[in-house]
């Protein structure tokens, strides 16, 4: 279509973390317009089509609601961008309000009594049950168990204080968490003497992403623990963060 570049994503070997997430999520719109379209090829009709493309894959149990809402905010956020580049027109239906998904009724948050948090902490070895009660005792989730630095916690009067890490990069603001005699205890016993207050046992990062091959590549002991406890416990309930 008179010489326009080709709709097209980057390879894996430009992407990772949020923006490795960002392209999987635009993948599904690009795939249905054809990776080789051009990109003024898009317009009102085919925005449209792939929210009915979108509603039919709702209607077959194949996405949720939300899935598909997250889906499509990400396509309008695409064309939105590719337009502030001149590359397209913007679709004059991108705000129209029929371009919706019922996704208004949150889905139940799975929650654990206190007999199942401490039939886990009973069950868990020291490391699992360390990453639980920070867990519970600090609000962390796995990146910030991974990211935890040494000078990050008084080693004397048992506080942890940090920005969290989601927030670090735009400056958030630095929370204070006292430890409970158990997380303390735990944290000492098992602290490490790098740059991060916890490492896996081969003194590797709890969690890392990176790119190797042109792959992205990523682990997470913190998960892999909890997942092993589910199994040995027979738990149904298995989400963590």
């Amino acid at each position: 279509m008179g010489g326009a570049a080709p709709l097209g994503l980057p390879g894996r070997a430009d992407v990772g973390g949020p923006v490795d997430a960002h392209r999987r999520r635009i993948r599904p719109f690009a795939e249905w317009i054809g990776p080789d379209s051009p990109v003024d090829s898009i317009d009102e009709a085919k925005l449209e089509g792939y929210f009915n493309r979108l509603s039919a894959l709702v209607s077959e149990g194949r996405y949720s609601p939300a899935s598909a809402h997250e889906l499509l905010t990400t396509a309008k956020q695409f064309l939105t961008r590719l337009a502030s580049l001149r590359l397209i027109t913007l679709p004059g239906n991108i705000r129209d309000r029929r371009f919706r998904f019922n996704h208004s009724v949150a889905s139940r948050i799975e929650t654990f009594t206190v007999a199942e948090v401490r039939a886990a902490l009973a069950a868990a070895n020291d490391r699992t049950r360390l990453f639980i009660l920070l867990c519970i005792n600090c609000g962390m989730y796995q990146n910030d168990i991974a990211e935890l630095r040494p000078d990050e916690v008084d080693w004397k009067a048992g506080v942890v204080t940090r920005r969290r890490s989601k927030t670090r990069e735009r400056g958030g603001q630095v929370v204070s968490y006292k430890l409970w005699p158990e997380t303390f205890a735990l944290l000492k016993k098992l602290r490490a003497h790098g740059d991060l207050a916890l490492e896996t046992d081969e003194g590797n990062p709890l969690a890392k992403e990176w790119i190797e091959d042109g792959r992205y590549r990523k682990y997470d002991a913190v998960r892999s623990a909890w997942s092993r406890l589910a199994v040995k416990m027979g738990m149904k309930k298995g989400r963590l963060g």
